[in-house]
Order: C-alpha cells, then structure tokens, then sequence
C-alpha cells in the first residue's frame, strides 16, 4: 500500500515564511538603526546642538519612522488580503482627480530629476471602485515606476470600451518576458543583488494587483528590452 501526499502548498508557505523574514530583518535593520542612532545622538548632554542640527535630527527620526510604519502596513495588507479580510466599496470615481491627488501628495517624496507628467483623454468616464484602494494602488505602481525606471514618468488615462485604463509609463530598461509575471508575486525583486537596486519589501505590486482584481479590474505590465515599461490598470466604467 503506498500513500501520496501533496506537499506543495505546504513547501510554498514555508518559503514564503522565510522570505517574509528574511524581507522584515532586511528592510526594518536600517529604517530601526537610523532612528536609534538620531535619539541616541539627541540625548547627549554633552554637546550642545544648534536649532537646525536637531530639526534635521528630527526629520530624520520621523522619515525613518514613516517607513517603518510603510512596511508593516504592507505586510499586514498583505496578509488580510490572502485571508480575504479587506473590504472594498464600490463607487464610482473620477480618476483624473485622483490620479492629480496622487501625483501632487507625491510631489515632495520625488527626486527633484523624476518628474510625473500626467494627461487625460477628454470626456473621460468615471471609474467604479474603492477609491482609497486605487489610490493606494497607483501609488504603488508610481512609486515602482520612480524607483527602477528612468525619468521621465508618464501617467495617461484614457476610456475603452468597459473600461478605463490608467497607464503609467518610465524610460527605464524594460523588464525581461521572464519576469513579467514573477515582479507581482510576493516578495519579489527584480534583481535585489545590484547595488543600484533601492530598497522595498517586494510587496508593492502584488498588493496593487490584489487589491485592483478584486474589484474587478485588471493590472497588467508591458514591456520591451532597453524601451522601458508600461504598467496597465484597467476598472470597469463607473
């Protein structure tokens, strides 16, 4: 008598538990060693420091604190969204506005050389869905777009025939067939061993998938070698 078991749901889950570790100790080591280091640096008592030193002492404090809060609610999202734990609304939305929200609150974030450029198709249809959670979604896309492409960073929108399509366009190196699927799995990175490569949990775009397929739309990349990359979302028509 033989019995069979299937072990690849259970191999795939202890894979993604290690990444999940792996990505955490990674990314939280420098955001946590920052912050510890600008404290410590404020509480000596035997330096007495100007008025702009401890402002940028601060500041510092409160980025590194801000991206320490930007990677747990990934992982947490993350999590609700595989336990199928996230409510989304359905409502219709202007997507030019968002979209000019979007770019404008992301303004300061920038480097001053990445500009996002943005024009829309006139007459354009609103869109239906949660509008927090497509905002959140582009500014994944966006922020993947500013990160491993090459300024500058088009956003487009335009209406198809169900659908309208928000388009976001870089001049970077393109992405390889290969990995056009892999870059929205979880914890995925394109090539994470270059020094160039910035940091991030690799969760960005599975969560912006995730969160657009589940109110009906889709997200979608493409791409050709040296000719940069355009990431596609398309919601049904408001």
């Amino acid at each position: 008598m033989f019995a069979f078991r299937d072990l690849t749901g259970e191999r795939r889950l202890d894979e993604e538990k290690r990444d999940l570790i792996a990505t955490m100790s990674h990314e939280l080591r420098t955001p946590m060693a920052a912050v510890y280091g600008a404290a410590q640096t404020l509480l000596r008592t035997d330096v007495d420091f100007r008025t702009d030193q401890v402002r940028e002492l601060l500041q510092m404090i409160a980025t590194q604190a801000w991206r320490l809060t930007q990677i747990t609610e990934e992982v947490l999202l993350t999590a609700r969204l595989d336990r199928g734990a996230v409510h989304l609304e359905q409502e219709s939305i202007d997507l030019a506005d968002l979209a000019r929200a979007t770019i404008a609150a992301l303004a300061s974030q920038l480097p001053p050389d990445r500009p996002v450029s943005l024009e829309v198709e006139p007459g354009l249809p609103p869109a239906r869905g949660d509008r927090d959670r497509v905002q959140q979604a582009l500014v994944n896309v966006l922020d993947n777009a500013v990160k491993y492409g090459r300024p500058p960073v088009e956003v487009s929108l335009e209406a198809r025939t169900s659908v309208v399509c928000i388009s976001v366009t870089d001049s970077g190196p393109g992405i390889p067939d290969v990995e056009q699927e892999r870059i929205f799995d979880k914890f995925y990175r394109s090539d994470p061993h270059l020094a160039r490569a910035p940091g991030g949990t690799g969760l960005g775009l599975y969560i912006a998938r995730e969160l657009i397929e589940r109110m009906g739309g889709r997200l979608d990349v493409r791409s050709e070698p040296d000719a940069g990359a355009t990431f596609i979302v398309e919601l049904p028509r408001g």
